[in-house]
């Protein structure tokens, strides 16, 4: 879901406030922070933010034929 939040952010990024997209951030970050906290195998530590960024546009390029504003 959080991949999913950062890619729509990323769709729709001219249309969204930067307020939106801070307060977007925000719920990721305490849903990461949640997820990653019930986590034995990364010990509660959150991804950079390069992993999340690297997945969102591998995704980017796969559909970016489908919507003319990730061109």
């Amino acid at each position: 879901m959080i991949l999913d939040i950062q890619l729509f952010l990323r769709i729709c990024g001219k249309y969204i406030s930067s307020s939106a997209n801070e307060k977007a951030n925000l719920i990721c970050e305490n849903g990461l922070r949640s997820y990653f906290a019930q986590d034995s195998e990364t010990g509660g530590e959150l991804r950079l933010g390069d992993w999340y960024d690297e997945r969102v546009n591998a995704i980017v390029e796969q559909i970016a034929d489908l919507y003319v504003g990730l061109k």
